[in-house]
C-alpha cells in the first residue's frame, strides 16, 4: 500500500519543535513531505539514522524540480540502477528518499515539470 502524500505544513507546532527544520513542521522523523513551492526540489524529509553508533538527523531535500520521476518502468528500472550504491547507503542518503518517494511507481507521486 502506497504511503499518503503529506504536503509541507510552514507553520511550526509549539508542541513539537524538535521536528521543525529549515522552515517545515514535519509529521515525524523519517516520513518524507512534498514541497510544492520551494524553488528547487520537490521532497523533503527530517531523516533519522544510525551513524556510526550515533543518532543522526539531518535534513535532505530530494527531486530536482528540473527531472520528471516515475514515468515508466524501463525509467525507474534505470533510476534504481545508476543511484544503487546511493540508495543502499539508506535513510541518510538523498537517492534513498527519491528511489522511495518519488520513483516508487504505481501509487507514488508524480510530478512532470
Amino acid at each position: 500500500m502506497p504511503e499518503k502524500i503529506l504536503y509541507a505544513n510552514y507553520d511550526p507546532d509549539p508542541r513539537r519543535p524538535h521536528l521543525f527544520r529549515g522552515g517545515i513542521q514535519f509529521p515525524a522523523y523519517n516520513r518524507w513531505v512534498i514541497t510544492l513551492d520551494h524553488p528547487q526540489y520537490k521532497g523533503a524529509v527530517l531523516a533519522r539514522y544510525q551513524d556510526g553508533g550515533t543518532t543522526a538527523t539531518k535534513l535532505l531535500r530530494f527531486g530536482h524540480w528540473a527531472y520528471p520521476s516515475n514515468h515508466t518502468a524501463a525509467a525507474r528500472k534505470a533510476f534504481k540502477a545508476r543511484h544503487r550504491a546511493n540508495i543502499r547507503k539508506g535513510k541518510g542518503s538523498r537517492a534513498y528518499w527519491a528511489d522511495r518517494a518519488l520513483w516508487a511507481g504505481p501509487g507514488g507521486f508524480t510530478v512532470v515539470p
